[in-house]
């Protein structure tokens, strides 16, 4: 009875894990389906506004899709937890590439271009051009790497040229001497093809993992140049191309040095302090000349208001003389009826 209970025991919670285990898959297909029906309105909204062909449009709603999910990213979508979408969709069940469908990308690291640029300003040397075109011809037919053809090229149309004529130059000096034979020279520049393979696949591992791809699978042919890239569940290609064919630049900037700058920084504080010191300056004055004038008129509106309150004698004097004046004008000025009935009302 005992070992039964644990054997129910063990089989409930091994329920329970795979349960959860397979809810990742359930939620971020649930999150992935909503994506999708977003994408398709705005496609459709898309298409009413411009003429479109159905491979336009497929175009488009991969794009919104695509978009839509990335800023999914960061919010969170698993119930009651609380998982973030990127969280969930590193954790569902991984459907391969031949059920789920992606990218099947093959990329090639052109060996023929760094032999090249490692002749630096001699790769114009015409029979160094000949062998390296005889050996990019050659190479169609063979299942050697680009190096060992390179090497059976340069037998067949010059034996007796010398490499070192063209890769001991300024940038190979260190590696190559003006007196290395040729199966040296094809030694080194089998070790740097080799180093530049393997650079050029560990650049696509850390692009590959930035794109957020569930178990991607990165492949290197052995004796040749070549890496097989296998992206399942992705569906902005596009995107992903141009993420794994961009080319890396490390651009190099001349900047001053501070003992350089510090002068002109100096006067330049110096003018700075001596304007503020002006217009601090200026607007003190002004604010003492609008502050007497403004006292120059509040005295003449005191003086005016000491005259009205108080008149003068002058003036009082003035106005009286001019009433009797009125008053004699205008007893003159009345007509003999009028003086006639004064005369009998008395």
């Amino acid at each position: 009875m005992q070992n039964k209970s644990f054997i129910w025991g063990f089989a409930v919670l091994l329920v329970l894990a795979s349960l959860y285990q397979l809810s990742f898959t359930w939620v971020s297909g649930n999150v992935e389906k909503e994506a999708a029906v977003v994408a398709v309105q705005k496609a459709d909204s898309l298409s009413q506004v411009e003429e479109m062909s159905v491979f336009e449009k497929e175009t488009a709603q991969q794009k919104f899709e695509t978009e839509i999910l990335l800023n999914k990213g960061p919010e969170e979508v698993y119930p009651l937890l609380g998982h973030t979408y990127s969280y969930v969709k590193k954790r569902e069940m991984n459907l391969g590439l031949d059920l789920q469908g992606g990218m099947h990308v093959t990329l090639e690291v052109f060996v023929p271009e760094l032999i090249s640029e490692m002749a630096g300003t001699n790769k114009s040397n015409p029979t160094f051009q000949k062998i390296l075109k005889a050996a990019i011809d050659n190479q169609k037919n063979s299942s050697d790497d680009f190096v060992t053809v390179f090497g059976e090229a340069h037998q067949d149309v010059a034996p007796d040229f010398k490499l070192a004529a063209v890769f001991h130059n300024l940038e190979n000096k260190d590696k190559i001497s003006a007196n290395a034979s040729d199966a040296e020279i094809l030694d080194i520049i089998a070790a740097e093809a080799e180093d530049a393979i393997s650079r050029t696949e560990q650049v696509l591992r850390k692009r590959v993992d930035n794109l957020g791809v569930v178990q991607p699978k990165i492949q290197r042919l052995t004796g040749t140049g070549r890496i097989i890239v296998e992206l399942p569940g992705v569906k902005s290609k596009d995107r992903v191309r141009k993420i794994l064919q961009g080319t890396a630049k490390l651009e190099f900037w001349e900047c001053y040095d501070n003992s350089q700058i510090i002068g002109g920084l100096d006067q330049a504080n110096t003018i700075l302090r001596a304007t503020f010191e002006t217009t601090e300056e200026t607007s003190t004055e002004t604010a003492d000349v609008v502050a007497e004038d403004n006292s120059d008129i509040s005295d003449l509106i005191a003086d005016a208001e000491t005259e009205v309150a108080t008149p003068d004698s002058t003036v009082a004097d003035t106005a009286e003389k001019s009433m009797e004046e009125l008053m004699a004008e205008a007893s003159n000025d009345l007509p003999d009826s009028l003086d006639y009935a004064n005369t009998v009302s008395y």
